[in-house]
């Protein structure tokens, strides 16, 4: 924000189109426990945790469990659902500072996360402009803006006025954190981000479902300087 002159309101749209999928995320924690709506009023209006996050910016602590079936490609054709295929998978471990420190300057998180990218879209022959759904790490709302610029959908800087409903929405251009992600679903560590990758692919994901998704992304594990990235599929090719 101070590098690029973003601001708050700028993330309101994200945060009230991510409650919109997590009262459509029957897993999670906002779907089962607390479905209420939420306004940019309301987001905006609430109380200050360390600012510039606020109440909903923030994750919420749950217990919970995912569980992934992983067949091969050959056998999975037979199976009674449309297969995912995992197309790739890329990390980026740390840059910069090292392991021991928990915070990480912008500069070499955004280098990790670059690194990620580069070897993601390497490894799987497919590109940003590819990608039908996205899923990304949301322990805090503002790693959404760094993932989507580190992935290449933004240049630097222009993430956060990318969010608006017209593009991050179901209909809309890039479908984004269907899953509602830790935010939503609750703090699982990208479970719900995978999840959801794969049933997009799947076609199971419901009235969350995106229409003709046939590339689904997700980067999850916590900020850019250890992130993983997995690229399904409807193809194995």
């Amino acid at each position: 924000m101070h590098k690029y002159g973003t601001t708050k309101e700028q993330i309101a749209p994200f945060i009230v189109n991510n409650r919109k999928n997590a009262l459509m995320w029957e897993h999670g924690y906002r779907y089962q426990h607390r479905p209420e709506p939420l306004t940019e009023e309301d987001y905006l209006a609430a109380r200050m945790i360390s600012s510039p996050l606020r109440l909903f910016d923030c994750d919420i602590p749950v217990q919970g469990c995912g569980a992934f079936v992983i067949t091969p490609g050959e056998r999975a054709r037979d199976l009674p659902h449309t297969p995912a295929y995992v197309r790739g998978i890329a990390g980026s471990g740390f840059v910069g500072n090292g392991f021991g420190d928990v915070v990480h300057p912008l500069e070499s998180t955004m280098a990790a996360g670059f690194l990620m990218a580069q070897h993601l879209w390497q490894c799987t022959g497919v590109g940003p402009a590819d990608v039908d759904v996205l899923n990304v790490y949301d322990g805090f709302s503002v790693f959404v803006p760094l993932y989507l610029e580190a992935l290449g959908f933004c240049h630097e800087g222009e993430a956060f006025p990318f969010m608006t409903p017209e593009n991050i929405g179901i209909q809309g251009k890039l479908p984004l954190n269907t899953s509602s992600g830790n935010l939503g679903a609750g703090r699982m560590h990208g479970v719900p981000h995978i999840m959801d990758a794969a049933l997009q692919i799947m076609g199971r994901s419901g009235p969350r479902q995106v229409k003709d998704a046939h590339i689904s992304v997700a980067a999850v594990t916590g900020s850019l300087t250890t992130a993983s990235g997995f690229v399904f599929s409807s193809s194995p090719r």
